[in-house]
């Protein structure tokens, strides 16, 4: 199936509300306005291979949105505007998306924009924007978890020059939720919302590698954030929340995690037990926020710290602003953490667990007591 310079709009499914293709597909210039599926695939659903080429999903208006709806409890709402499913054990989902938008559409329950389904693939590069999208529910009967404001990825995702941008999950992953292999390179995830976790991205599981890409941006307005100002007891890990477990891992080579915001813990990133979280070659963890609690910069809860070569600097909270090792390891090698600022102890590192530093400078710090290193150990 071929599609050049075609409009689909108002159209309703069950599954995939404009186009459900189960054979080799390439759309090209083609326009999805207002199209809306019971269960998968607001716009489209692919079971196959499919190329789209300068198509956008949405619009700048609300009302030129696709979506994914719920209706009955335990239905599912997934990909406001396009599915990705595995048609069977032999039959792989191959999806490549080059260049176009994603704008204004929202899924009930998983991947406001785009869901990849277990077993499918999916490449965006080419300068795709992934902009305001939402995983909410739009009727009172629906879930109580929503995951991807942008992208829900439990199979294979690579993000290569795209843009993830002001999208909003009522629960985790703002931006991305993954639980599979998740690839991003030279790419930005700013602006982004989760109320309850991963402002930008959530890891549920699997590998997630970052190579040169922003989580956050220069300024507050480009940060992601996790919570939701003026409500308490919501909201850890304003960039990125690492919530796997064992075997899962998330690396990031290069690249900044910056003015990101979390309403609990963990500005920058919070990780919880059993993964590990390793920084290389550079990476600028800068100006996040931990409004009410700890770990501007980072927060680890019983993950495997690695950080080489980074940078930890003009990070805010209550306590260990740069970094707050509360259970697990942390190793710092070659890094610096400076001029962070805490509300009571350690502006730099505060450690409750194990903790090592190699060639690594912590100075120039702000804190009412213990302005670098508080060390609850020693």
């Amino acid at each position: 199936m071929r599609l050049v310079d075609v409009s689909f709009s108002n159209n309703s499914a069950s599954v995939g509300g404009a186009v459900l293709s189960r054979q080799e597909a390439i759309f090209n210039r083609v326009e999805f306005k207002g199209n809306n599926a019971r269960t998968l695939g607001g716009a489209v659903t692919i079971i196959g291979n499919a190329r789209f080429f300068d198509t956008d999903f949405g619009g700048d208006l609300a009302e030129d949105g696709n979506h994914a709806n719920i209706r009955v409890f335990n239905v599912h709402g997934d990909g406001g505007a396009l599915a990705l499913l595995r048609g069977g054990v032999e039959n792989s989902t191959s999806v490549t998306v080059i260049g176009g938008t994603f704008k204004n559409n929202s899924a009930g329950l998983d991947g406001g924009a785009i869901y990849v389904g277990e077993g499918a693939s999916l490449s965006v590069i080419a300068g795709t924007e992934i902009e305001s999208n939402r995983a909410e529910p739009r009727f009172p009967d629906g879930p109580e978890v929503n995951r991807g404001g942008g992208i829900s990825n439990f199979g294979t995702t690579l993000l290569a020059s795209t843009s993830i941008s002001n999208n909003q999950s009522v629960n985790f992953g703002g931006g991305i939720y993954s639980d599979g292999s998740l690839t991003i390179i030279s790419s930005s995830i700013s602006a982004n919302q989760a109320r309850i976790r991963g402002g930008g991205i959530e890891v549920a599981g699997g590998s997630a590698r970052l190579f040169s890409s922003t989580i956050g941006g220069d300024s507050l307005a480009e940060g992601n954030l996790a919570g939701v100002f003026g409500v308490t007891g919501l909201g850890n890990g304003g960039g990125v929340f690492v919530s796997g477990g064992s075997g899962t891992r998330f690396q990031m080579n290069r690249g900044q995690i910056s003015s990101n915001t979390a309403v609990l813990s963990g500005g920058g990133l919070l990780s919880l037990a059993g993964n590990v979280v390793r920084f290389d070659n550079g990476v600028q963890v800068t100006s996040n926020r931990a409004l009410s609690q700890d770990g501007g910069g980072a927060y680890n809860h019983g993950a495997h710290f690695e950080i080489r070569d980074a940078v930890f600097e003009g990070n805010t909270a209550r306590r260990g602003a740069g970094i707050f090792n509360n259970v697990g390891s942390a190793t710092l090698t070659n890094s610096v953490l400076t001029d962070n600022t805490a509300r009571l102890e350690a502006g730099g590192f505060y450690n409750r667990s194990v903790f090592g530093s190699i060639g690594s400078e912590i100075t120039d710090n702000f804190a009412t007591t213990f302005p670098n290193v508080f060390d609850e150990t020693a």
